[in-house]
């Protein structure tokens, strides 16, 4: 578990919860195991790009979007420009 784990997975759930979209939903819509998604969340697990891929997606945002303000950046991303149009 490294801290870009913990970030992208806490990135994950907010979003989740921002669309009202449980654990079960978003692996019907991404195909990935719920498993997986739970270590995801609880940053115990490192996503591969291709797993990105497809949360960005599901989630409509940019893969940026997981690992905004992981540098010090001031602004979240959670605005129109991270979203997938």
């Amino acid at each position: 578990m490294t801290s870009l784990d913990i970030h992208f997975g806490r990135h994950m759930r907010n979003r989740r919860d921002e669309l009202s979209i449980s654990l079960s939903a978003l692996s019907d819509l991404t195909g990935i195991h719920e498993e997986i998604l739970t270590s995801y969340e609880a940053g115990e697990l490192c996503a591969i790009i291709e797993h990105m891929f497809l949360l960005s997606r599901a989630l409509d945002v940019s893969i940026v979007y997981f690992y905004k303000g992981m540098m010090g950046e001031e602004n979240e991303a959670d605005g129109e420009e991270n979203k997938i149009h």
